[in-house]
């Protein structure tokens, strides 16, 4: 037998990968140089060169998509949550219906009042969004995790100084304060809708 000196996991090194080549990075999307990658789970699972896009829009708008659905979902949850909390409230005390009260009985209500608030709460949440729109279709990419880290503005900057969206990108509303003094020299009639 061959006596393997050294430690093994080091002679199998493999070199190290930088897996953030993103200038700006969100849990949906991540913007490089010269294109956008859609991510899963931190995987690119799509990328769009700006090469090819028609143009690039920052508005307010949903933070989901769906949301008319999601609004649905969690109004019919708090309907037949607030239905049963009240059956179940006015048999035990007004009609007497029951002796024994079972905690049960009153969590099949409560719980889905509380999953369908929730629901309505993330269905109605308004912030920035990027519209990207290619030649088949416009996808919607929510930027509330660049507002959180403060990089808004950095990313107006970079989309309106970038050599492949310059021309393409286009802002619809106020998203920061500090907006029209990060754009300085820029021509911003050209970057207004």
């Amino acid at each position: 037998m061959q006596n393997v000196s050294g430690n093994f996991l080091e002679q199998l090194a493999l070199p190290e990968v930088n897996m953030t080549l993103y200038k700006f990075e969100t849990n949906q999307f991540g913007l490089s140089e010269e294109s956008i990658h859609l991510l899963r789970s931190g995987f690119n699972y799509r990328t769009i060169e700006f090469s090819s896009l028609k143009s690039i829009l920052l508005s307010k708008g949903r933070q989901v998509n769906n949301w008319l659905i999601f609004l649905i979902f969690g109004l019919t949850l708090c309907s037949f949550g607030l239905f049963t909390t009240i059956k179940v409230i006015y048999e035990y005390f007004f009609a007497n219906n029951f002796h024994h009260f079972y905690v049960e009985q009153f969590v099949i209500g409560v719980l889905p009042l509380f999953a369908g608030v929730f629901s309505i709460y993330h269905s109605l949440k308004i912030g920035p969004v990027l519209l990207i729109s290619t030649q088949n279709r416009t996808i919607r990419l929510p930027i509330e995790e660049l507002k959180k880290k403060s990089q808004i503005d950095d990313l107006i900057y970079f989309l309106s100084t970038n050599r492949f969206t310059k021309q393409t990108f286009k802002i619809k509303e106020n998203i920061t304060k500090t907006q029209n003094s990060i754009l300085g020299d820029l021509d911003k009639k050209s970057l207004r809708l």
